[in-house]
């Protein structure tokens, strides 16, 4: 799945030219970067989740029965032993074989999930030492278009703690919708201030840079992901420091075979997307029949069956996969060791 991180597309210089940052709007340096980032994303567009991400969820568990899925159960504790786990969520107690635990690097950060026994010290400092960013979004409807053909606004000039950077999404959803990005300071800069005060500075931002009567939004929603009790922050980064690569794959690690892990952060390749939580979810699935799947017995007369032999041999290409994911792992740690020293 192909999600929604445009911005990713302006730092690959094949796809976009250098900009010069103080130039101002409107120079024909921005204009053609604009036209070539449009066009791009124009091309891409069918990758875009336009109505919700639910509609992914949905589409996932379209073949579960309803019964399978528990939803307004917080989950508060999970304990482990070698019989299997215990899972407290709003007062029931589910047992299993093993738990999938998914929740976002934030809410493992906060600790309101205990484990029991305690997690490992590897998988402690992993949680601590991965960094759980703030990324937030304004997004206001007019009553009509006022930024002409141009579906991308960027206002380098303006302090790093304003917003400086919108997208319009009119060529998706043919709505005369703005989508303003607070990212790094201008994200944290939001915690505490109010919503009214949030749209009047944007408004002032928006009336400062491009001409012509601009008319207030008739709607406008503020996303705050860190102050939601389910994330607490928007997404996993690898922050500076001594051991990212030992962090997401300390935090990938399953406890006793018993806890696994999966989740955006947990994905060396795609940390911080959505995709990225999507294939790791595939990677514990795998790794969890490789721990607990049986196989089909054999035939009557001792001989495998050609299913038998297929899922046979598939699990041993897991496990050898696997296997050699560890070895890669262990050799780039001690690369990386050899480069510090």
């Amino acid at each position: 799945i192909s999600l929604a991180f445009e911005l990713n597309n302006a730092a690959d210089s094949s796809v976009l030219p250098s900009v010069d940052p103080t130039r101002n709007l409107g120079t024909s340096s921005y204009d053609n970067f604009v036209k070539k980032y449009e066009s791009k994303v124009q091309e891409e567009s069918g990758d875009v989740v336009v109505h919700g991400y639910d509609n992914i969820v949905n589409h996932i568990k379209k073949d579960l029965s309803e019964d399978k899925i528990k939803i307004n159960h917080e989950v508060s504790k999970i304990e482990y032993t070698s019989n299997g786990v215990k899972v407290l969520a709003a007062g029931t107690v589910f047992e299993a074989h093993f738990v999938l635990c998914t929740v976002p690097l934030g809410v493992l950060k906060q600790g309101t999930i205990s484990f029991s026994p305690s997690l490992p010290n590897n998988k402690k400092s992993a949680i601590t030492g991965l960094g759980m960013g703030v990324f937030n979004k304004i997004i206001l409807r007019f009553p009509k278009k006022f930024w002409q053909d141009r579906d991308l606004l960027c206002f380098p000039n303006e302090p790093k703690n304003k917003i400086t950077f919108f997208r319009g999404n009119s060529f998706l959803l043919d709505q005369p919708i703005l989508v303003g990005y607070y990212i790094g300071e201008a994200a944290q800069r939001l915690k505490g201030k109010g919503k009214e005060d949030i749209k009047d500075e944007v408004m002032a931002t928006l009336r400062k840079h491009l001409t012509g009567p601009i008319p207030d939004p008739e709607k406008y929603i503020i996303t705050r992901w860190e102050d939601n009790e389910w994330s607490y922050g928007s997404y996993a980064y690898i922050p500076l420091g001594e051991k990212p690569l030992d962090y997401i794959v300390n935090l990938a690690e399953p406890v006793d075979n018993k806890v696994f892990f999966a989740g955006e952060a947990t994905s060396l390749e795609h940390i911080g997307t959505v995709h990225g939580a999507y294939l790791s979810g595939i990677r514990e699935a795998q790794r969890i029949v490789i721990e607990y799947k049986e196989l089909p017995k054999t035939s009557s007369r001792g001989k495998k069956t050609p299913l038998e032999s297929k899922t046979s041999k598939l699990t041993q290409s897991l496990r050898f996969f696997r296997d050699k994911l560890a070895q890669l792992a262990q050799v780039l740690k001690k690369a990386r060791t050899k480069l510090i020293q």
